[in-house]
């Protein structure tokens, strides 16, 4: 496991939002989610936000927050197919 310096920590705190934005939203699609609540997704969502930003690149050209929210849902999605939601 890596380690995250000042700007990647800085990152995670200033795009959490994010997290919360898409567990609400997979919550209002699907409630009763067999076995999950909030706080799994949310923990999930928060391991995929410190993911994308050990990973992420600049020079790449995508805004932080657009490869943050690909990877948060992307992370959500691998979780339901794990749990046969």
């Amino acid at each position: 496991m890596s380690v995250m310096n000042e700007q990647e920590k800085k990152l995670v705190e200033d795009h959490l939002y994010l997290v919360k934005n898409i567990v609400r939203a997979t919550m209002s699609i699907n409630e009763s989610i067999q076995g999950l609540c909030y706080d799994d997704l949310f923990q999930t969502g928060c391991e995929a936000l410190c993911h994308a930003a050990l990973h992420y690149r600049a020079d790449r050209g995508a805004a932080f927050a657009t490869f943050a929210d690909v990877v948060i849902k992307n992370h959500q999605k691998a979780l339901l197919i794990r749990t046969g939601n």
